[in-house]
Order: structure tokens, then sequence, then C-alpha cells
């Protein structure tokens, strides 16, 4: 199942690092103790402020409208949107660990290369 988000949550919203709940309520369009429920659920990390209040990042932001497509629109339980999650971050982890040794395989070809040409 593809979870992706559309950049265009964030194509009115200023460039910047922090989002407050309010923020995020709209754009996600859940009630804010609906956000904070999911964050005990799913194991969130908010930034919190000297005064406490909750910061979000973009990242914060696409898990949450990926939950609450999961919830709503795609009607798994709770357990079975962590199960999703939790199998799509596996295979992002994966797909990194392969980008990562391909690399390596190039730098290994390169410095190979580069030790054959001063030779």
């Amino acid at each position: 199942m593809k979870l992706t988000i559309d950049n265009e949550i964030f194509s009115d919203k200023p460039d910047k690092y922090f989002y407050k709940i309010a923020e995020v309520v709209s754009m996600v369009g859940v009630e804010a103790h609906v956000l904070r429920y999911w964050e005990k659920e799913f194991l969130f990390k908010p930034f919190k402020s000297g005064n406490k209040h909750r910061k979000y990042q973009k990242k914060d932001i696409i898990k949450f409208i990926q939950i609450k497509k999961l919830l709503y629109e795609k009607k798994y339980t709770l357990e079975g949107a962590k199960k999703i999650l939790k199998r799509r971050k596996k295979l992002d982890i994966k797909y990194i660990i392969s980008e990562l040794n391909k690399i390596k395989g190039i730098m290994k070809t390169s410095e190979c290369s580069a030790d054959w040409q001063r030779t």
C-alpha cells in the first residue's frame, strides 16, 4: 500500500522547522486530543518548548496524515495501522542500506581505479 503524502499540504505554509499543535490540527484535520492520543499509541516524541508546548516537524505531520489515512480511509485498527507503519519503516531502512551498499561499491571501484591509475 502506498502511503506517500503530497507536498501540497505544506505548499501554503511557511517553510519552518517546527509547527505548533494548532497548525498541525488544521493540516491533519483532527482535533488536538486525537493527535495527543496518537502520540501515545504510535510512540511520537514531539519536541516540547520551555513552556511545555508541543512542536512538530514535517516528518511528524506526514506520519499523522499517514495514520489518519490508515484509520479513517482504509479502516485499519490501531494495531493494524501500527503493523503497516512498522513494516514500511523496515522497508525504508532496507532501501537505505541497499543504497549505501551501492555507494560503498562505487567508492571501492573508484579507489581501485585511482590506485591503478597512480601505478
